[in-house]
Parts: structure tokens; sequence; C-alpha cells
């Protein structure tokens, strides 16, 4: 059976990754799409069947686009049993948001969880973050020389290195550039003001303890994680939502945000509440139910 453990190993301690890498290039778009057909307690053979048969049709070898909504369901979508009667666990917070906001509101928060659950695209969000700025060029062979010296020189590393830097190209944070494996840091992501807590809440799962009830908001800001999402409107987005999910204060001459709820259940119950004011809400909150206390 497949191995479909995010690596959870959040020290990059070298040597190979937990699981075979991330080979494939991936959209938002499919991301997203395969997220909106989510359906709690559904078969996850179901599950990937329906997604191969309705999205991502622009991959044109049908084994090319299972193995990507694989690729995709191994970080997004939780499951629960073994084998054949595998199914989707509930409660998915990713689902929850990608069937109310569309793919561009979600990307930044996309792509963060990827570079925080898979180490190759840790180690890569890394060397860019020391390494480059907006309008600087990215080289394939620089990528690959770095994460193979990391995880060794083997196929799926050398592949992951390629399908990475493609990924932040169709995320549109790189563009092509001159030859094949050139590439160049167009942009970073901006992040909208609904899509914050998801963002905030997919930062706090990248943590080796993620209970801790401060998060300071410069170390939070230039988190190398963070690399691919503009920052300019953090300051915002903290302050809108002192009344539900934290408040602000100053610590030590920082600001820092006091967290509502340190608990992983509850601040995902409270992004639930945030989600019920949607108008979209009425329409799929069946997939969600409240849970237990």
């Amino acid at each position: 059976e497949e191995n479909d453990a995010p690596n959870k190993d959040y020290r990059l301690i070298g040597g190979p990754p937990a699981e075979a890498g991330w080979t494939l290039p991936v959209r938002p778009l499919w991301i997203h799409d395969l997220l909106d057909l989510w359906e709690r307690e559904k078969l996850r053979a179901l599950f990937l069947e329906l997604g191969g048969d309705r999205m991502a049709q622009d991959i044109a070898n049908a084994n090319t686009r299972r193995r990507t909504l694989v690729q995709i369901a191994r970080y997004f979508v939780p499951t629960k049993g073994g084998g054949r009667l595998r199914r989707t666990a509930s409660p998915n917070v990713w689902a929850a948001y990608s069937q109310i906001f569309a793919a561009p509101v979600l990307a930044p928060a996309y792509l963060l969880h990827i570079a925080g659950q898979n180490n190759l695209a840790r180690a890569l969000a890394e060397l860019l973050h020391e390494s480059v700025a907006p309008g600087d060029a990215v080289e394939l062979g620089d990528v690959r020389r770095h994460l193979c010296s990391r995880f060794g020189d083997r196929r799926s590393v050398r592949d992951s290195a390629g399908a990475l830097l493609r990924t932040l190209e169709h995320f549109g944070v790189l563009a092509r550039a001159g030859r094949v494996g050139d590439y160049r840091f167009v942009a970073r992501l901006p992040v909208a003001e609904e899509a914050f807590p998801l963002l905030v809440w997919a930062w706090r799962q990248t943590r080796e303890v993620h209970t801790a009830d401060v998060i300071d908001l410069e170390a939070f800001a230039t988190d190398p994680l963070l690399t691919f999402v503009e920052q300019a409107s953090y300051a915002a987005h903290w302050a809108a939502f002192t009344e539900s999910l934290w408040t602000l204060e100053v610590r030590d001459a920082r600001p820092v945000a006091i967290l509502r709820h340190t608990d992983n259940a509850a601040f995902i119950r409270t992004l639930f509440n945030l989600l019920a004011s949607h108008p979209k809400w009425p329409a799929v909150k069946k997939q969600f139910p409240p849970e237990p206390s």
C-alpha cells in the first residue's frame, strides 16, 4: 500500500525523507477542485476515482493524473481505516475552506502547508528564503544539487527538484526564464483576509510543538516557510480576528498574538464558526457537522 503519511520530521535532520518526495507538479486549482469534491466518510478509492473523472483534465495521461491526485490527497485529505475500506476523515478544514473560497484565495495557505509538511519543499523554501528575492534568478541545477546534498542523489529527489519549481510556477511565484530549468522569482502571493486564519492554523501545524499560546508576529512574518507569501497585509489581518482567534499585545518590546484557543480541536471549531457566517455555508455545512466539544 502507498505511503500516504506526510513527512513529520520538522527538524530536517538529513537523510532520506520519510516519503517519496514531491515528484509531480501541482496547480492550486487541482488542490481546490479535489477538495471541492470531498465528502465525509467517502471511500478513498471512490473519492480519487471521482477526482480523476472530473478534474485536472489538462493532465492527458490518466495514470499521471491519478498519481497527482494521490500526491495531493496525501497532504490535504486525512483518512481513517485501511485497505479498501479507507475513508475520508472529519474534520477536514482544507475541504471546508475549498468549498467556500476560490483557489487563488487559498493558494498561499496551500503552498505553506506543502512546504511545512514535506521535507524537500521545506528545504527549498529555506534555500530560496536565504538566497533570492523577487526579480532574482532560480536555476533548477542549483536547487537539485542542494536537495541531493541534503537527501541523497536519488531519482525521487532529482524529480522533486523539478516538480517543486514547476509547482511554484503554477502558483505564480516563479516564471520561466530562458532555458529549460531557468526561472525567475516574480512575486509573493497576497493573502486575503478571509484566508488568513487558515494560513495561521496551517503554520501552527508546522511547529514541532504547536500548543504554545503566543505567536511572535515578527518571527511569523520572517519564517522561511512563508517566503512565498506577501506579508504587507499581515498587520490588518491580525487585527481583524482579535475577537475570535487571538488578542494582540506587546511583550518585551515585540508584538505578539495571544491565542484564545491553544487546543487544535478548539481552534478548528473556531475556524468553522468563522465560515458559518459566509453565504455559501448553508449549502456545504452538511459535510461538516459540529465536532464534539
